[in-house]
């Protein structure tokens, strides 16, 4: 019911506003950004004329660009607080607020770790998850990027992830039996171990063993059932429910004539 001369937009945790262009578009001027940057910061974005009504008329729009950064934690959709702010000059209300929400365009791929210190000679693992549930099929691209506290130095890994379309059919098993593996791995408190089953194996067994080859924990599954993939969840804890150490520790699968062993790592 009025013409604008204020924009407020609030950036959450984990986005750092980098840099922004005015609003442009209005007949009366354009909204001059106030050159706010930073993590967590609100700009604002201001436009009055000379007699002090706002810029931007009734049926009118105008356009900014806000270069941000997230950090590789940010792993979700951004939602922006924002206030737009009239003159005062026509009726209630004089300034609308809300929230827009922008989809994370990096929700395919995300670190568990983005800063640490490693000392001449040390290594570390950074463990990578690739998530294609809710994503449209194509090529999705980015780099992640090493740098040294200084920035003096930069490594750059490039990542490409091709998601395509498969034909699944409820009524086709696995053809042999194998064991997939751990994920998250390392883990804390949890981890979930996932295996297939050929259709003629009706039962299968998993055990978990500490480095002095002692068993921790067993599991006897069902696999009657005959389900494409199944999945084991270990919550650190023996047989008798005992919470066990942080360390290295082997899990083996056994069906059939088949047996596998791997390695995993509980971290506390």
């Amino acid at each position: 019911n009025e013409w604008v001369t204020d924009v407020y937009i609030e950036f959450p945790t984990g986005v750092t506003v980098n840099s922004a262009t005015d609003f442009v578009g209005g007949s009366g001027g354009d909204m001059f950004y106030d050159e706010t940057t930073g993590e967590a910061v609100e700009i604002n974005w201001h436009g009055v004329t000379g007699m002090g009504y706002g810029v931007l008329h009734a049926g009118q729009s105008a356009m900014a660009t806000v270069n941000v950064t997230t950090t590789t934690e940010f792993a979700g959709n951004i939602v922006l607080n924002y206030e737009i702010v009239g003159d005062e000059y026509g009726a209630e209300p004089h300034s609308v607020t809300g929230t827009i929400g922008i989809n994370y365009p990096l929700s395919w791929i995300s670190l568990d770790s983005s800063a640490g210190t490693l000392l001449s000679g040390e290594s570390d693992e950074i463990m990578i998850t690739f998530d294609t549930n809710d994503i449209e099929l194509g090529t999705y691209s980015c780099n992640i990027i090493i740098n040294e506290v200084e920035e003096r130095d930069y490594k750059i890994i490039p990542v490409t992830l091709l998601v395509t379309d498969t034909d699944y059919d409820d009524d086709v098993f696995p053809s042999s039996t194998q064991l997939f593996g751990n994920y998250p791995n390392p883990f804390n408190p949890e981890t979930t171990i996932s295996f297939a089953v050929a259709k003629n194996i009706n039962d299968a067994t998993l055990e978990i063993f500490n480095i002095k080859g002692q068993t921790v924990k067993t599991f006897n599954v069902d696999t009657s059932s005959h389900s494409p993939i199944y999945s084991v969840v270990w919550n650190g804890k023996d047989n008798n429910q005992h919470t066990v150490s942080s360390g290295l520790y082997l899990y083996r699968m056994k069906a059939g004539r088949y047996t596998s062993t791997k390695k995993m790592i509980l971290m506390k």
